[in-house]
């Protein structure tokens, strides 16, 4: 079993100061990713054209979607290791829909050859039904990623979202745009109780789970009780 393990790695976060947009060096910890144990099987060939093409390919967009809880940040994380040459862009989701704006399009000139990150970003790519700041995220996106803006930016999207992705607009999805799609789901049995050996734990299930439920599989949560109780309980 192959285990990937990042070294150091810097990625870019775009913020906001006063009434400009920067972007800020930021550093991210060492992650020990071990794809076959924490993903189900279906996922590695996924992730070595999606590896590939953001080294070797200059435009195009990842869509990575599904139920939270599934691995999917943790992955990009990972991922800004394993492609040194190309600095990611994190783009919070607050500041999703500065991307519009020209002062962004003047910043994306002097980082080419980027890879910008949007997470949770499903109600900036939705099908387009008007006009609005939703409307110019994904013509930008669309522009930057394989329009004419493509050819001069060099700039790949990677786009994670929990909606269903007949919900996202089709223009994103079309062939020679799209590098890769990818529906994370909960791991299979056999997969959980893979993980659960491999980070220690001494138990067994015997249903799918998410990743972030193996994980934190011994903690108790704080949940809402009955309405017709008061406070918080255990459960």
């Amino acid at each position: 079993m192959q285990k990937y393990i990042s070294k150091d790695s810097k990625v870019l976060l775009l913020l906001k100061e006063g009434r400009d947009l920067v972007f800020k060096h930021q550093g991210i910890k060492p992650y020990t990713l071990d794809l076959q144990t924490m993903y189900n099987d279906d996922f590695l060939p996924v992730h070595a054209k999606i590896k590939d093409e953001l080294a070797q390919g200059k435009k195009g967009v990842v869509l990575l979607h599904g139920l939270a809880g599934t691995g999917k940040t943790n992955y990009i994380k990972w991922l800004t290791a394993q492609i040194p040459d190309k600095d990611f862009i994190f783009v919070p989701n607050n500041m999703i829909g500065e991307l519009a704006k020209p002062e962004f399009m003047s910043m994306l000139i002097e980082q080419k050859n980027s890879v910008l990150v949007l997470e949770d970003c499903e109600n900036y790519i939705a099908e387009r039904v008007g006009g609005g700041n939703q409307t110019d995220v994904v013509g930008i996106i669309l522009n930057i990623a394989d329009g004419i803006l493509s050819d001069v930016l060099e700039c790949q999207f990677i786009c994670t979202f929990n909606a269903d992705l007949m919900d996202i607009d089709h223009a994103l999805l079309r062939r020679g745009r799209l590098i890769a799609e990818y529906q994370f789901g909960k791991l299979s049995i056999e997969k959980c109780n893979a993980y659960l050996k491999s980070i220690g734990k001494d138990i067994t299930v015997d249903k799918e789970m998410t990743l972030a439920e193996l994980t934190h599989i011994d903690e108790k949560e704080y949940k809402a009780v009955d309405d017709k109780k008061v406070g918080f309980g255990f459960v």
